[in-house]
């Protein structure tokens, strides 16, 4: 695992079924959007009470809200879960997200109350792009699926408009397809995951999860990632699975639906993973030791401290910030018996680096580098691997097998 991507053994492909325990027999607005589109179709999101073309929406007490435009129900005859393509939003909704997901309604095809569980987004187009009212999501005539801000601004497409797109529909499973005129798919979001998988979404070689920044925050973290190797072992579900999340801590979660609404039923690698090897477990610079976590020391100096001294796990900041103005005083600082929080991705070192003394050089002319990890080669401690993180997370002490390998932290000169 590179020091910037948490690389997790996962199924090469993750079937689960959904749990649809408890009925909740809505009240709702009666509405029950189409399955399907036509080419030349566009939707627009508006809030404007005196809309006639504005989209149905679904909005709860927990004051996330929907606008959708496809939907289609999970079970035949239909049940109480839906997948619906939307634009989604949190209050007050002045930005919105184009994506994929799970709402509730009843046998009759009635909208949730405004008091059931929050709807779940499994699945968007625009992490980190988010678009404003009357932003539009275009079915252009030469097949593309194009999204653009209110002025006129790209912000996403599936950039099929030379594939001979025919038509585009969201499947029981919550696949959104766009195929061609022999009803084969040209493009689908099943083979784009973000965050989240649903029952039966496969995860397979070159495919990531990638995290929110938090779980109120839909910019993409670009701290970690999950992926499958070629040699990829099956992950067995249990049939109460709903949906797998990587969230934000690093963990590969668990959530179903029952009576009480949303649960997180398992921490998948919990038992599997230690506890250090989560690349936040003590957050940026923390350091991770028998549960407990701290922040780097060089002898009595002191270069960091506690984000939150109540909350350890937050992680550490440099008493004194460094940036690429102040590199001529820059210097690096040993951590004694420290190494990374996990494993190390072979592919992520630089090859032309292969003593400690190049890895160490080679951060100090780099501004953007925050420390230096030398990874030996075995016996031989004169050569190995050096990788420059642009961005450090937690280090550890006394994990159980955690590689041989130097540390040495970015500081400013005292």
């Amino acid at each position: 695992m590179p020091p910037s991507n948490l690389c997790l053994l996962l199924a090469t492909v993750v079937t689960c079924l959904l749990a649809l325990a408890g009925r909740m027999h809505a009240q709702g607005i009666r509405f029950q959007a189409p399955k399907s589109a036509n080419l030349s179709t566009s939707w627009t999101i508006s809030l404007r009470a005196d809309d006639s073309h504005r989209l149905p929406s679904l909005t709860y007490v927990d004051g996330t809200s929907a606008r959708v435009f496809l939907q289609q129900s999970i079970e035949d005859p239909p049940q109480d879960l839906s997948f619906a393509a939307c634009f989604y939003c949190t209050t007050p909704c002045t930005a919105f997200l184009f994506g994929i997901c799970i709402v509730f309604t009843d046998y009759e095809g009635y909208s949730s109350p405004i008091d059931g569980p929050s709807l779940q987004v499994v699945w968007s187009a625009n992490r980190g792009r988010l678009v404003r009212e009357n932003a539009t999501l275009s079915f252009t005539t030469t097949g593309n699926l194009v999204l653009r801000d209110i002025d006129g601004g790209l912000i996403w497409s599936t950039d099929t408009s030379e594939v001979f797109v025919a038509g585009m529909n969201l499947t029981r499973s919550g696949n959104l397809v766009l195929f061609n005129h022999k009803n084969m798919p040209v493009w689908q979001s099943f083979d784009h995951p973000t965050d989240t998988l649903v029952p039966g979404q496969p995860l397979v070689e070159g495919m990531r999860l990638t995290p929110n920044a938090s779980a109120t925050n839909w910019t993409i973290s670009n701290q970690f990632y999950v992926t499958v190797r070629a040699d990829a072992t099956n992950l067995t579900s249990a049939q109460d699975m709903s949906y797998i999340r990587l969230e934000s801590d690093g963990h590969l979660r668990l959530y179903q639906f029952g009576l009480v609404g949303w649960q997180m039923v398992q921490d998948i690698l919990e038992g599997q993973v230690d506890d250090c090897a989560y690349p936040t477990v003590c957050g940026e610079y923390g350091v991770w030791m028998s549960g407990q976590c701290t922040c780097p020391m060089d002898g009595n100096a002191t270069y960091f401290k506690q984000i939150d001294d109540h909350r350890t796990n937050l992680g550490c900041t440099p008493v004194t910030p460094i940036s690429c103005a102040s590199m001529p005083d820059h210097q690096l600082v040993p951590l004694s018996n420290i190494s990374y929080f996990n494993y190390i991705d072979r592919k992520a070192a630089l090859p032309q680096l292969i003593d400690e003394e190049s890895c160490k050089k080679a951060c100090l002319s780099n501004c953007s580098c925050k420390a230096a990890l030398f990874q030996y080669g075995g016996n031989d401690t004169s050569k190995g691997s050096c990788y420059l993180p642009t961005q450090l997370f937690s280090l550890q002490i006394d994990c159980n097998k955690r590689p041989q390998m130097s540390v040495v932290v970015k500081v400013l000169k005292a």
